[in-house]
């Protein structure tokens, strides 16, 4: 696991390392300015006496690095005394281009939905998917209220998700 680790980009940032420079020095390859990330990272991986390990399973490394891609993240591993490998990768979820991009897989879902629709009109497993949708394209334009009013004024068929009470 920790050679998985250690090959991602994003570890080596943070330990302030590049294994794959032939001028890094094999002997020493995390300079002192970052030993104090090295601990960290130590503690979140193996554990620590006061501390287990954030997560055991291997198919978290993945996680762990987009934990450690995002400032916020970090920083709560960083100064919190029992941190959660849960909590942290919720907060690096929050990064404006991760959201821009689960937005964009919403939309070309939708998209591929769509023209199958009619078929399934009669089904009550769609129909509280979509109201499921709906639901949630509400909140968003709550958090969004420009674009709630310029949807409103131009798309008068979408009134019905703003204006229907969840």
């Amino acid at each position: 696991n920790m050679y998985l680790l250690l090959r991602k980009s994003v570890v080596q940032r943070y330990l302030g390392m590049d294994l794959f420079d032939d001028s890094c020095d094999i002997q020493t390859p995390v300079p002192k300015t970052h030993l104090g990330a090295l601990t960290n990272f130590v503690q979140w991986v193996f554990g620590a006496q006061h501390q287990p390990s954030l997560f055991t399973d291997p198919g978290y490394l993945d996680k762990f690095g987009e934990i450690l891609e995002s400032p916020q993240a970090v920083q709560y591993l960083e100064y919190s005394e029992n941190p959660n490998f849960d909590h942290a990768f919720q907060l690096a979820a929050v990064d404006e281009s991760k959201l821009v991009q689960l937005l964009i897989e919403a939309a070309a879902n939708l998209k591929l939905a769509l023209p199958s629709a009619h078929y399934c009109k009669d089904s009550q497993e769609i129909q509280r998917a979509i109201e499921r949708l709906a639901i949630d394209c509400k909140q968003l334009f709550k958090q969004f209220p420009n674009l709630q009013e310029k949807f409103l004024k131009e798309h008068q068929v979408l009134e019905f998700l703003i204006s229907k009470s969840s």
